[in-house]
């Protein structure tokens, strides 16, 4: 399950472009915290889905921000050695940082996205 801001409409977008991705293969429930029934929410969970992206994955490990987007990407397999490469350190880390920045400036990145 992924969970994302669904007010946002950078998220709204980007959400929608991981589900056209997915589409055959239908890995991901893609949703807003706001919509996630309980469990799997919890009030933890909602605080921290507030701040960025959420996965949980089936084995039950719960990914945040860049590392869920990473984790997403690989089973949709976009780019996969790119994927396998950024999922490392020093990279993963740039990872995080990116995507502290993006989400704090989504309105200035939205036009940016997928279109």
């Amino acid at each position: 399950m992924l969970i994302f801001d669904g007010d946002c409409d950078f998220c709204q977008e980007w959400a929608g472009w991981l589900a056209l991705r997915d589409a055959t293969t239908r890995k991901f429930r893609i949703c807003p915290f706001t919509v996630v029934p309980s469990p799997p929410m919890t009030p933890l969970l909602m605080v921290q889905a507030q701040k960025a992206a959420q996965l949980i994955t089936a084995d039950g490990r719960q990914l945040s921000g860049g590392r869920a987007v990473l984790f997403a990407l690989r089973e949709t397999n976009w780019h996969p050695n790119l994927i396998r490469l950024l999922e490392h350190r020093p990279f993963i880390w740039a990872v995080d940082v990116g995507y502290r920045i993006v989400a704090a400036n989504r309105a200035w990145f939205a036009r940016f996205g997928p279109h």
